[in-house]
């Protein structure tokens, strides 16, 4: 089932354990944003920037929701078989390398 929104939002969950240590007690707060491609792709394209590549992957490398069985070394799938991107490549050519791009923008 998912829990949570895929356009801009900010999440702050307790949570036990971590990515590092599964099986760990401790509990912490952990902060996240969710972005959508739209949001990536445009701050991209309007600092200059031109897509060469983009790729989407079926899989997480760790078992990062309940759920999930890691189908081969390194790549976590849902148990249902439901496959939907987890992850993405972007490669990008910025063609004013005399820029830098800084992020946020300074005033």
């Amino acid at each position: 089932e998912l829990a949570y929104h895929y356009f801009r939002r900010h999440y702050r969950e307790q949570v036990e354990g971590s990515y590092a240590v599964s099986d760990s007690k401790q509990t912490h707060v952990e902060h996240f944003w969710t972005f959508s491609l739209s949001d990536v792709f445009t701050v991209l394209l309007s600092r200059g920037l031109t897509v060469l590549d983009f790729q989407e992957y079926d899989y997480s490398t760790y078992g990062c929701f309940a759920g999930m069985v890691e189908e081969e070394p390194g790549r976590w799938r849902w148990e249902s078989g439901v496959r939907f991107p987890h992850l993405f490549s972007l490669k990008m050519k910025y063609h004013n390398v005399d820029k830098v791009l800084i992020y946020p923008p300074e005033p």
